[in-house]
């Protein structure tokens, strides 16, 4: 997926590496960032436990304009997690195919998994790709210069996919679990 934050790995796992019984894994990523990397739930919502504050979604780009994403019929997302205070937490990147975002009439403007529930969605999502490496653009952002952690998964519904996101995580993150 393009984007502007160009991101350069340093480690990328792919999903048939992703286990915590590969010893490989266990060594490499630390379990905090195990266990939000691997969550299954609305990271968004974990955000909120954690920050104890709402969580908004920045919209930064919204469009099907581009050529390659009008021909292959997708639509592009790119948002900004943010707490009460406006410091970002978390950048993602989504893509979805046109045809199941206008069937379940998805509000854009909410985080994905907030609106998953309110639609009363039943998903399941598969974990495609962790990253570990850095990006200037989004460590200025996310103002912190520390190596970023990374996650690329698929949602799914009905067993036929709905959209594939990317998400960046702030170093910062994992202060607010102590």
């Amino acid at each position: 997926m393009y984007s502007f934050n160009q991101f350069q790995n340093l480690l990328m796992f792919s999903k048939k590496r992703i286990y915590v019984t590969n010893p490989i894994i266990s060594y490499l990523i630390p379990m905090e960032w195990y266990l939000i990397l691997m969550s299954d739930g609305s990271f968004t919502q974990h955000l909120y436990t954690l920050t104890d504050t709402k969580i908004k979604t920045n919209l930064i780009i919204n469009f099907n304009n581009n050529k390659y994403i009008n021909y292959k019929k997708l639509y592009l997302r790119e948002i900004w997690l943010e707490n009460s205070s406006k410091e970002k937490l978390a950048f993602a990147k989504s893509i979805w195919n046109l045809n199941n975002l206008y069937e379940i009439k998805f509000p854009l403007h909410k985080p994905i998994g907030q609106s998953f529930i309110d639609l009363k969605i039943d998903i399941h999502q598969e974990i495609n790709q962790i990253f570990y490496g850095y990006s200037n653009n989004l460590n200025k952002k996310f103002q912190d210069q520390h190596i970023l952690w990374g996650r690329q998964y698929t949602i799914y519904s009905k067993k036929q996919p709905l959209v594939t996101i990317e998400e960046y995580f702030s170093p910062k993150i994992i202060q607010l679990l102590y």
